[in-house]
């Protein structure tokens, strides 16, 4: 009986990213039962239990440091109502709200009805060169990550709500940033991250071009992906020592790896802290593997199992004559299968052996099918 309605719950469904692709896709769990999870105790303090997830998950915050007036400030015009409405018109609607509960549809209603609230408001802010403090005020929402294990606090990935209100000033703020640095041309060209334009796959093939350089010139090129106290970084070794010091970084030896891409057997060891950091014929940078001979067998074949899985995922709510529609899975094919194939493609799919081509089209075909 729960299965037929479990059925008929995905047929009538119109929306490929509703509560069927949620509750197999998701894995979502409510708060009382991520505390059980966790090891809270049934009687126990949840208020004491979340200030220990938080303490454990974030880092001691720092008085705010002042920065030293070495520049005369410059008189910026008033934030105007089209720069409220251009960005009101491109933010998502179905963006969970913060504390407030007020998301985009409210507020979008709300300057369209009454445009000389948000403009009145948001130029006072920027008049007293202030952020109200309520509008860091935020809701945590702890996702647990893939294969990890339920009972420890670090398997959890937390997600941070804040007012949609201050989440619009935060992009007035940044349009008006960005447009400066842009005009006087004070980025530098290696700058990726955080620019409209840019993106992960420019850091990927940036990092594959000049390993295939160095590759080309028969040099020796040694790679190493440094795992920090909730921080993750990769960098040539002769980078760590200066990085690290500066500031203040505790590097995790255990989770650190090292790839040699060269004809040498073996190559310089690589220590820190007196420890020798683990050597591996592979390393996952910004979601691409990459293999010290360069011809991403890893990466297929972790992209083919992650297919597989998502196939099999889909399969518990799209059946042959049950479920999600035709269309619909389409539609999850092209903006989540085919999104998992292209990331970083710039780097990896140029050239592709018959045989990779192959086994990427068979997987495609039996995703979309």
């Amino acid at each position: 009986m729960v299965e037929i309605r479990i059925r008929n719950t995905c047929t009538k469904t119109t929306d490929p990213y509703g509560r069927p692709y949620k509750v197999v896709l998701k894995n979502k769990h409510p708060p009382a039962e991520l505390f059980k999870q966790l090891g809270n105790p049934s009687n126990g303090d949840t208020k004491s239990f979340t200030l220990k997830i938080l303490q454990e998950l974030y880092p001691p915050s720092h008085p705010p440091v002042t920065p030293p007036n070495c520049f005369p400030l410059t008189q910026e015009p008033q934030i105007t109502k089209n720069e409220i409405k251009r960005i009101l018109k491109k933010a998502p609607t179905k963006k969970a709200p913060g504390f407030d509960a007020i998301d985009y549809n409210v507020l979008k209603e709300v300057n369209n009805s009454f445009p000389e609230i948000l403009h009145t408001f948001y130029n006072k802010c920027y008049q007293l060169h202030c952020f109200p403090e309520p509008l860091k005020k935020r809701i945590i929402v702890l996702l647990r990550k893939d294969g990890k294990e339920v009972d420890k606090i670090k398997s959890y990935r937390p997600v941070t709500l804040l007012p949609t209100i201050g989440k619009v000033l935060e992009q007035i703020l940044l349009r008006r940033l960005n447009h400066t640095l842009k005009k006087k041309n004070i980025l530098h060209h290696n700058q990726i991250g955080f620019r409209e334009g840019r993106s992960t796959d420019d850091a990927i093939h940036q990092l594959v071009e000049r390993i295939q350089d160095a590759k080309n010139k028969k040099l020796h090129t040694m790679r190493t992906h440094r795992s920090k106290a909730k921080s993750y970084c990769s960098s040539s070794p002769h980078e760590i020592p200066t990085l690290d010091c500066h500031h203040q970084l505790k590097v995790s030896t255990e989770k650190s790896t090292t790839i040699l891409i060269s004809r040498l057997v073996s190559g310089n060891r690589v220590k820190w802290d007196n420890q020798i950091i683990k050597r591996s014929t592979s390393l996952k940078y910004l979601g691409v593997i990459i293999d010290n001979k360069l011809n991403w067998v890893d990466h297929l074949i972790n992209m083919k199992t992650k297919l597989t899985h998502f196939h099999q995922k889909i399969t518990r709510i799209a059946g042959t004559n049950w479920g999600l529609n035709k269309d619909l899975r389409r539609r999850l094919y092209k903006t989540v299968a085919e999104w998992m194939i292209l990331h970083g493609d710039e780097a990896w799919a140029y050239p592709l052996s018959a045989r990779q081509l192959k086994a990427i089209e068979f997987n495609s075909e039996e995703v979309s099918a």
